[in-house]
C-alpha cells in the first residue's frame, strides 16, 4: 500500500489548501495562545499533546521535556504546527517536511509568528528520502504525528526514522492505518493489521513503551500510536510486515465494521440526517 509518484504529488497539493484554511481559521489563535503561554512557562504543553502522549500526567511530561531540552531532535511531517515549533526549549530542532517551506511563508504572512525560529532547522523534502548527515545524529525525540499515511512510502520514512536515532532516543508516532470508509486523494491505507505494524516498529530497533489512547472517536479509521524508545540497531533492510496472530481477525473486524458504519449512513440519510457519529 501508499502512493506513486502521482498521487503523493496530488496528496501534497490536497494537504497544502486544506492547511492554508487551517492556519487562518485555527492555527494563528492556536500559536499566538502557545506562544504567550510558554513566556510564562517554558515546558507549557497542550492538554491534547499530554493527554495523547503523556497520559494526562504531567510529571511523565516535565520529565520527557528536560530528558530533551539539551538534546536533537527531529519531527518528520510536522505540518504548521507540530510539536517543534510548540516546544521551543528544545536546544535544536529538525523538521523533514516536503511543504515546510510553504508553512513557514504562511505562518510569517498570518501573524501567527514575526519570524522563524532560529533554533529549527528545516529539510523541504520528501521524508522517504535519508539525509545522509542525520544518521546517528538524533539523540532526543522523533515525533511522527498524522503523517505516515500521507506519505508515498511509510516503510521507507519507519526505515529512515530508525536510521536517525541513536539508542535512547524516543519516539512519538501516531497514524491512520486503514480508513474504513475508504480515502480521500489525500491519504492512503497502510494496513488493516495493528500486530503487524507494531512488529514493524519493533523489527526497526524500538521498544514499545506504551500505546496512544485513540484519536478519531467516530472510529472511521483504524489507527495506531505509541511511545517508543531506540534500543537496538535494526533488522536487515528490506523488511516486510511479520504476520501477526490475528490479521484474519483484524480483516474481518474491518470489514465488518465498515458494513455497519455504510448500512447506518444509509438509514440516516433516510431520516434526513447529514453526518453521523457512532
Amino acid at each position: 500500500m501508499g502512493m506513486d509518484e502521482r498521487q503523493h504529488i496530488i496528496a501534497q497539493r490536497y494537504e497544502l489548501y486544506h492547511q492554508k484554511i487551517y492556519i487562518e481559521e485555527h492555527i494563528k489563535n492556536e500559536i499566538l495562545d502557545i506562544f504567550k503561554k510558554t513566556e510564562q512557562d517554558k515546558y507549557y504543553i497542550t492538554p491534547t499533546f499530554l493527554e495523547f502522549f503523556f497520559k494526562n500526567d504531567t510529571e511523565i511530561w516535565l520529565n520527557f521535556a528536560r530528558h530533551i531540552e539539551n538534546k536533537r531532535c527531529l519531527e518528520i511531517g510536522s505540518g504548521p504546527n507540530g510539536a517543534s515549533i510548540q516546544w521551543l526549549f528544545v536546544r535544536e530542532w529538525i523538521i523533514i517536511d516536503p511543504l515546510i517551506d510553504e508553512y513557514k511563508k504562511l505562518l510569517v504572512e498570518s501573524g501567527s509568528i514575526v519570524s522563524w525560529p532560529a533554533n529549527i532547522k528545516t529539510y523541504a523534502q520528501n521524508a522517504e528520502n535519508i539525509i545522509a548527515e542525520l544518521k546517528g545524529k538524533i539523540d532526543g525525540v522523533i515525533v511522527c504525528k498524522n503523517c505516515l499515511d500521507h506519505a508515498g512510502s511509510h516503510l521507507e520514512i519507519l526505515r529512515a526514522i530508525s536510521e536517525y536515532a541513536v539508542k535512547g532516543c524516543k519516539l512519538l508516532l501516531w497514524t491512520d492505518l486503514y480508513h474504513l470508509l475508504g480515502h480521500d486523494e489525500g491519504h492512503s491505507n497502510i494496513t488493516a493489521n495493528v500486530d503487524e505494524f507494531k512488529h514493524y516498529i519493533e523489527a526497526l530497533g524500538f521498544d514499545v513503551l506504551y500505546g496512544t489512547p485513540r484519536f478519531r472517536e467516530d472510529r472511521s479509521t483504524i489507527e495506531y500510536g505509541c511511545v517508543a524508545v531506540k534500543s537496538r540497531e535494526s533488522e536487515p533492510f528490506p523488511l516486510s510486515y511479520k504476520k501477526g496472530k490475528s490479521k484474519f481477525f483484524v480483516i474481518f473486524a474491518a470489514l465488518l465494521v465498515y458494513y455497519i458504519l455504510k448500512v447506518k449512513r444509509k438509514i440516516l440519510k433516510r431520516k434526513g440526517y447529514k453526518s453521523f457519529f457512532l
